[in-house]
């Protein structure tokens, strides 16, 4: 690409530039450069100004000595800004550090300095005195901390050793101190608070401009070598490339382009129009003894023409130059030169033989046809006729465009273009015969004047190339595959990450890169010399840079064999005596020569061996916390069975029914015994979203009529806590139509409205509103109560997290948590805002589900605890080795009198009573003494007229897991420990009710 060249950048990869800690010193340092005169100028005429102010108050002993030291540290902070003037052109970022080291002592000894002018009066008991000690001192540290704003440190060097001294005299004074003195010794430290705050943004300012400095310079370093490569691409291209804008001026041109065209760099310049451009061409005789001006109107109006064009330009030398036009989406066009005088050449030699041959052999073998302007057929031979496969009869009338398909109809339609303006010319084509056979072609189409000189058809003059084109195709392919491997091997070679070396079949080394030098630390003058491949393992012997053996990275691969040339490569490992691990792959060709690999797989191995490391140990971690999670399930439900079961066959007691103290305990008992259950409930659906196995059923939700429904559950709890509860109406909601599951977003509702009684302040109110925005539903739960703080926030929605409230407030500290898990299942979102000390506001927002219909899935019947099932005595048979389980399902059961309840203590027992007496139904437990309840389960489907019997799994094992094994083992229902006494006589009825049904129909 022709123009200006950009300055060469660093090399990519290499940084030379200063880090962002050095341009920081280097800026601190120039900034103490330039206000260190100034400054001991004025410390200078301060000095002068004191000891004036002081007059005969001034210690005629002790002022000329401070003047000494204060001169002594001018001198010192005035040596060291000369040095460093002189030195820091040229010093490194070490040099660099040292000197603001000396400038910041500098500072330090100065306030020192400053610091015994505290001495200096005889007597500080004047007001007048101390205010003006205090305006001199205090002002040179007010001035230390603003000059030095660039280096806080410096600052404060400066400004505590001279102002302290002052400040502790003047709280030694007897006596209570003057109002102006108490006002700047508070003054004072505020100011000095307030400037090194300052300072320290000023500096934090000043380090972000650097950096977005650096960012800068990296950027416009990456955009030059992008432009550079680009340029090379550009330049070192095969073809000669002219590029030109939407108006025909160009824009930007290659060697090779001048080179084809046969002008020099100054006959082209950016801006020049195309036509000038072919004016200029023609002036080279490109064009023949024409008129150029005419031909180079002509030749523009065949580019504007639109599509790709191809021009041939033939030079003096005999050179022909094949000139491509090729349109851009934006108007202009690209021009592409290349030289096919080779190519022309090889196919006029091929129009030469296949002339000779037909004078050889009989002129008829070339197809001779004669076409009209319509391009219709108005004649052909009988060699033409035989490529066709059609008798003459047949052919005439047909139109050209039948004979081929729809890619070689769009070569016959350019070509017929070109013949009109004058420029026919042999191409190839590929024609379709009758019986749907290709036959490629070489036609020279010849336009047919009359007498008049008028068109009134053309000749076409086809050959048989069939061979030819094969033959064509092989040698192209071969060409092109040569000349692929060269580029790769002179271009592409040395940039690989591999190392490569190809050795021929004679066992020389012929081939190799950059890169296996580096690795198998070898010289180049040693691979100059070719040297055989024993040569090269006996030389890499001798320098000893690898062990004595090679690793096989795999045991199977067959050993090296000459003419094995189908096996697999060879591969195996190679660790050099500095530790680094190469990869070696043997590729053997059927004639014997190899091509052989290296890789640096040192880091690749390591990561792979930790990665796997890793991955076990999280897999052990997550068994174990499945097998724990398991273990407390079950180990938790089995008390909590009896727990809760008791409880409620207690409550629902009518013939012995408990005094109102007794009901409220038990109350008490059972809503204790809930929480565990719910916090077990919670942990589990945790595991179960962590593991992906959680099952959601998104359906559209009312979710107004669910809040309702919600508030209406909540309510005894809140007035039990002395609070209101109010569902808050939103004027537009209108009917909220939310895409969620029922069951688990009426949990969140309950877990938010529980979190907002529970922390909320005594009789407070809660309030709960929903409505729809947009595309999406929400729903806000606030409270009163004392809120939460911003950098607690962040901790709500944490598994266990309980903000430092362990004991304060019943809870375990993962509602919140599971509540954003389930909204995020349902593709939603939850937070909070929160303001201490006014109360939070818990948000979620949902998915629209639109105005589909909606069926009311709120309300949920309740079942009838003295519903019975109908029928004659009914055998329930439950295999159950705890004791107290067997007594409280004995008490549920109760309740259905019906009911002939037989237990068994384990799987062995059970299975004889059940084929004693086949029952109706069998609940078994999961965890037997003697043989698991999936094994009981299959010898009772194997027992006489068991086959249909219904069982049911009662077991306190609640993970998913366990639910998923014991339906594929065939258990008709699932109930989990601890059992819920209205689910139960639910269950046991439906399930009697729906086998004496199927008993009937087979009765029947």
């Amino acid at each position: 690409m022709r123009s200006t060249p950009a300055a060469t950048p660093a090399a990519p990869g290499r940084d030379v530039s200063p880090t962002l800690d050095d341009e920081w010193v280097a800026a601190r340092l120039s900034a103490h450069a330039a206000s260190t005169p100034l400054a001991c100028l004025a410390s200078a005429l301060t000095a002068a100004f004191l000891l004036w102010a002081l007059g005969e108050q001034a210690s005629p002993v002790l002022w000329p000595l401070w003047m000494l030291v204060l001169g002594v540290a001018l001198a010192l902070r005035l040596v060291i800004w000369w040095l460093c003037q002189r030195q820091q052109a040229e010093a490194d970022s070490a040099s660099q550090a040292r000197w603001l080291m000396f400038y910041r002592a500098g500072f330090a000894l100065h306030g020192l300095a400053w610091g015994g002018a505290a001495w200096l009066p005889l007597a500080l008991t004047d007001p007048a005195l101390q205010a003006v000690m205090l305006l001199v001192v205090g002002g040179l540290a007010v001035v230390a901390l603003t000059l030095a704003a660039y280096d806080l440190i410096a600052g404060l060097a400066f400004a505590l050793p001279a102002s302290l001294p002052l400040a502790v005299q003047l709280l030694l004074q007897p006596g209570p101190l003057p109002p102006v003195s108490q006002v700047g010794l508070i003054v004072a430290p505020v100011l000095l608070l307030v400037l090194a705050r300052s300072a320290l943004r000023v500096q934090h300012a000043h380090r972000t401009m650097i950096d977005t400095r650096r960012a800068e310079q990296q950027s416009l370093l990456k955009a030059t070598l992008s432009e550079q490569r680009l340029r090379q691409i550009f330049e070192h291209a095969g073809q000669g490339i002219c590029i030109y804008d939407a108006e025909l001026r160009v824009r930007a041109w290659n060697e090779l382009m001048l080179v084809h065209n046969g002008v020099t760099a100054a006959d082209v310049h950016v801006g020049m129009s195309l036509r000038d451009a072919l004016v200029k061409l023609g002036t080279q005789g490109l064009f023949g003894e024409v008129d150029i001006e005419a031909e180079a109107d002509l030749r523009l109006a065949a580019i504007m023409g639109g599509g790709i064009s191809v021009i041939h330009h033939h030079h003096a030398d005999g050179r022909v130059v094949e000139a491509r036009r090729v349109p851009q989406p934006d108007g202009g066009l690209v021009i592409f030169y290349t030289d096919v005088t080779v190519t022309r050449a090889a196919q006029a030699r091929l129009v030469d033989e296949q002339r000779m041959r037909a004078l050889v052999q009989e002129s008829t073998e070339q197809g001779f046809w004669t076409i009209d302007n319509e391009l219709r057929t108005t004649d052909a031979n009988p060699a033409m006729c035989r490529m066709l496969g059609l008798p003459r009869e047949q052919l005439l009338g047909r139109s050209i465009y039948d004979f081929v398909d729809e890619a070689n109809a769009e070569v016959f339609r350019r070509h017929a273009r070109l013949r009109a303006l004058g420029q026919a010319e042999g191409y190839e084509i590929t024609l379709r015969r009758a019986d749907g056979k290709q036959v490629h072609c070489f036609n020279n189409a010849t336009p047919v004047m009359d007498a008049q000189g008028g068109k009134r058809g053309a000749l076409g003059l086809f050959s048989d190339i069939s061979h030819q084109k094969r033959t064509e195709l092989l040698l192209r392919q071969t060409g092109e595959q040569l000349t692929q491997k060269s580029r790769l091997l002179e271009h592409t070679l040395d940039s690989l990450d591999q190392a490569v070396l190809n050795v021929d079949a004679s066992g020389r080394c012929t081939t190799w890169n950059r890169r296996f030098l580096e690795l198998m630390q070898i010289p180049l003058s040693v691979m100059q010399g070719q040297p055989l491949l024993q040569e090269l393992t006996r030389y890499k012997d001798e320098q000893g840079h690898f062990g004595p053996a090679p690793a096989l990275r795999d045991p199977q691969v067959p050993e090296v064999r000459a003419g094995a040339a189908d096996r697999a490569p060879l591969r195996y490992l190679r660790r050099r005596t500095d530790g680094r691990l190469l990869e070696v792959v043997s590729h053997l060709a059927a004639d014997g020569a190899l091509v052989r690999t290296y890789t640096d797989v040192t880091d690749a191995y390591a990561a792979e061996s930790a990665l796997i490391a890793a991955r076990d140990e999280a897999e052990r971690a997550n068994c174990a916390k499945s097998d724990f999670l398991s273990r407390m399930s079950h180990e938790l439900r089995t008390p909590m069975n009896a727990v809760l079961g008791f409880g409620q066959l207690l409550v629902a007691d009518t013939a012995e029914p408990l005094s109102p103290g007794q009901a409220e305990r038990v109350r008490a008992l059972l809503r204790g015994g809930q929480h565990l259950l719910t916090l077990i409930d919670e942990v589990l659906d945790i595991s179960r979203i962590e593991a992906g196995t959680l099952q959601l059923s998104p359906q559209p939700v009312n979710l107004l009529a669910l809040v309702q429904d919600t508030v209406n559950m909540m309510q005894p709890a809140a007035r039990q806590a002395g609070m209101t509860l109010t569902l808050r109406q939103q004027p537009e909601t209108g009917e909220c139509l939310a895409l969620a599951d029922t069951t688990r977003l009426r949990q969140v509702l309950l877990n938010l409205l529980s979190k907002a009684l529970k922390f909320n302040r005594p009789g407070g109110a809660v309030q709960i509103g929903c409505g729809a925005r947009g595309a999406s539903v929400w729903c806000e739960v606030s409270d009163q109560g004392a809120g939460i703080s911003l950098d607690q926030q962040p901790k709500l929605f944490q598994a266990f997290e309980r903000l430092n409230m362990n004991g304060a407030v019943e809870g375990s500290g993962i509602g919140l948590a599971l509540s954003r898990s389930l909204i995020t299942l349902m593709g939603g979102e939850i937070g909070v805002r929160s303001t201490p000390g006014e109360g939070s506001c818990f948000w979620l927002q949902l998915p629209s589900a639109g105005a589909a219909a909606l069926t009311d899935i709120v309300s949920s019947p309740s079942t009838d605890l003295r519903t019975e099932a109908t029928g004659g005595q009914q055998d329930v048979l439950y295999i159950e080795d705890n004791e107290v389980n067997q007594v409280l399902m004995a008490g549920m059961l109760g309740h259905r009198p019906s009911i002939k309840l037989r237990l068994a203590a384990d799987g062995s027992s059970g299975l004889a009573m059940a084929a004693e007496q086949v029952p109706q139904l069998v609940l078994l437990d999961i965890q037997l003494p003697d043989i698991g309840g999936h094994e009981v389960l299959r010898r009772l489907r194997l027992l006489p007229g068991m086959a249909k019997v219904p069982v049911l799994a009662v077991s306190a094992n609640a993970l998913p897991g366990d639910v998923q094994q014991a339906r594929e083992a065939g258990f008709d229902a699932y109930l989990t420990k601890p059992l819920d006494f209205v689910v139960l006589l639910a269950m046991v009825d439906s399930q009697l009710a729906a086998a004496q049904v199927q008993r009937a129909l087979i009765a029947g």
